[in-house]
């Protein structure tokens, strides 16, 4: 039950914080922050860097052990891959959702993801996972695995973050 690595979170919905960094990467995460539904997309900027609008709405942060409650994890490029981020999804149990990656990251993502190409396409997305829940557990069971045998040495300390070993 919970948030409890393996099981996906007791949230029905889809969670994504980020920061709100410059153009173009920016303007990804400001389309999925605008995304978000009550009920089924809880996304939002947490804060505003570089050269984004500063008149961009913020939310407050939000921890990873909070996130990992829901049942689906967002994945959205920012200015970098979000390495570390990628690896605590995957490892999380729930499924992730990736939004158009145009960084390249230690995993391709097709195997273990839910590939949305646009953020607008989120709330779709999500209604698509709870619409087939077998095939999005099975996803999710295949990412945390991979997550845990392939990268689970390199990034021990993000097992720390999540509590739940």
């Amino acid at each position: 039950p919970g948030g409890r690595a393996g099981r996906g979170g007791s949230r029905a919905g889809a969670v994504w914080r980020g920061v709100g960094t410059g153009w173009p990467a920016g303007e990804l995460r400001a389309r999925t922050a605008a995304a978000s539904v009550p009920g089924t997309l809880d996304a939002g900027l947490t804060r505003i860097v570089q050269d984004a609008d500063p008149s961009l709405p913020t939310v407050p942060p939000m921890r990873v052990s909070e996130m990992v409650r829901y049942r689906y994890q967002v994945n959205v490029d920012g200015n970098a891959a979000p390495w570390e981020g990628t690896y605590w999804k995957l490892r999380s149990g729930g499924l992730t959702i990736w939004v158009g990656a145009a960084w390249e990251q230690w995993v391709d993502p097709l195997p273990y993801c839910l590939p949305c190409g646009r953020p607008e396409d989120l709330p779709a997305a999500v209604e698509w996972a709870r619409a087939h829940q077998a095939e999005a557990r099975a996803l999710a069971d295949r990412a945390r695995a991979f997550a845990e045998a392939e990268h689970g040495a390199a990034l021990a300390r993000t097992r720390d973050v999540l509590h739940c070993k």
